[in-house]
């Protein structure tokens, strides 16, 4: 990564760990709220420490330009990171970097400090909430998700995947693995307490999916595990496994291709039976018309034939 300025991108306020932060925990707090009346505030048990309001970004200080870019109040999702890495020179020193822990052992406060090692920095829990209120502002947007409805990330992700994945990092679809502690997590919905259609199961606290046809974290996307590539964006075909679907089809197709077969058959066997039994007729000239009691006698066939024109009214 190339070299930047930490300040320029960041803002940030230190403020020392009092005693209790070595023997007991401590509750941090952010506050993020959204709109014109919004801000972002960082508070350490209870009391604020640091806080950005709406109008530092939206109403900035102009010349007579107006080249001053004013900004938007950040509501677009974002991640929380906790970053709890440990630095070896900020804020505190330890006794002898590089060497023994207590030196000569002359220094009574370097030896207390070493006695104290190792030391550990654990996190209890970590809790994220969301107001629900009725009263909020129209312009309030505070939502918990990574797909939230004003924001559709997944959409967006997917229809510019080359942008967040590459030959070293290919985009994964992900099968269970979340944390829970009962079948309820690891499932599509449910409803009045009952789940409305099972789509994973939790084993040994994480979640399993009950098919390939269902993904993420906690199972709840219906996503088959084929994926294609056109061009450079990354295609995911929903429904059921692409191989089942084939097979089905397949399956189909050979079976009405045997009906047909089956009904030609049966069809031609009726035929060949039907003229073995119907029997020879047998032809005996143009017939005559006999009329009883009179010397009369009139081929038919001739008399059509000879008076044709005569024969219409």
């Amino acid at each position: 990564m190339s070299s930047f300025n930490y300040q320029m991108d960041a803002i940030s306020a230190n403020w020392p760990i009092h005693l209790g932060g070595y023997i007991d925990y401590l509750v941090y707090q952010v506050e993020w709220v959204t709109g014109k009346n919004g801000y972002v505030r960082w508070m350490l048990n209870g009391n604020p420490l640091y806080e950005v309001t709406t109008d530092t970004i939206t109403k900035v200080p102009q010349n007579v330009g107006k080249t001053n870019p004013v900004k938007v109040m950040l509501e677009e999702p974002m991640y929380i990171i906790m970053n709890v890495a440990l630095s070896s020179s900020w804020g505190a020193s330890p006794p002898n970097p590089g060497s023994e822990c207590r030196g000569d052992g002359t220094n009574d406060l370097t030896n207390r400090v070493c006695d104290d090692f190792p030391m550990y920095m654990k996190v209890d829990y970590v809790r994220l909430y969301q107001d629900l209120g009725d009263d909020l502002p129209d312009d309030s947007l505070m939502q918990v998700g990574c797909d939230p409805k004003s924001h559709p990330t997944r959409e967006w992700i997917e229809g510019h995947m080359d942008e967040f994945s590459d030959f070293d990092n290919p985009a994964k679809t992900v099968y269970g693995k979340a944390f829970c502690k009962t079948n309820d997590d690891c499932t599509i919905g449910n409803e009045a307490g009952y789940p409305t259609l099972r789509t994973g199961i939790c084993v040994e606290s994480r979640c399993a999916c009950s098919s390939i046809s269902w993904s993420g974290p906690r199972c709840t996307e219906a996503m088959s595990d084929v994926s294609e590539k056109s061009s450079s964006l990354r295609k995911r075909v929903y429904g059921p496994p692409m191989g089942l679907s084939l097979g089905i089809g397949s399956i189909v197709i050979l079976l009405s291709i045997g009906s047909v077969w089956s009904a030609t058959s049966v069809t031609a066997k009726a035929a060949r039976k039907v003229q073995k039994t119907t029997p020879a007729v047998v032809e005996t000239g143009p017939a005559e018309l006999q009329f009883p009691g009179a010397d009369l006698s009139l081929s038919v066939s001739s008399q059509l034939k000879d008076n044709y024109r005569h024969n219409f009214v």
